[in-house]
């Protein structure tokens, strides 16, 4: 999996964090669960939109730093190829 980026995104950011009445999952836990499975982790709010935006533009990054470090052919992400090998642009 080293041409794949996993993201694991956590939701109800906007709920007060001492309170966690609404929260199955605690922002600490999420962090701690990414962090030992060496993947990203970003919480966001679905109430505001907090952080969303952040999301892709983490994963932008990611997948471009890739790029620019030569373990992922800026081509593989355009195109793929069918069976017998020819190439295909990418939906």
């Amino acid at each position: 999996m080293k041409n794949k980026e996993i993201f694991l995104v956590g939701n109800k950011k906007d709920i007060d964090t001492i309170k966690n009445e609404d929260r199955k999952v605690l922002g600490a836990e999420g962090v701690k669960f990414a962090h030992d499975r060496k993947i990203f982790f970003r919480e966001v709010s679905s109430y505001n939109y907090g952080e969303v935006d952040g999301v892709f533009t983490d994963l932008v990054r990611a997948i471009m730093d890739k790029v620019e470090n030569g373990l992922v052919d800026k081509e593989s992400l355009l195109f793929s190829k069918d069976q017998k090998g020819h190439k295909l642009a990418k939906k």
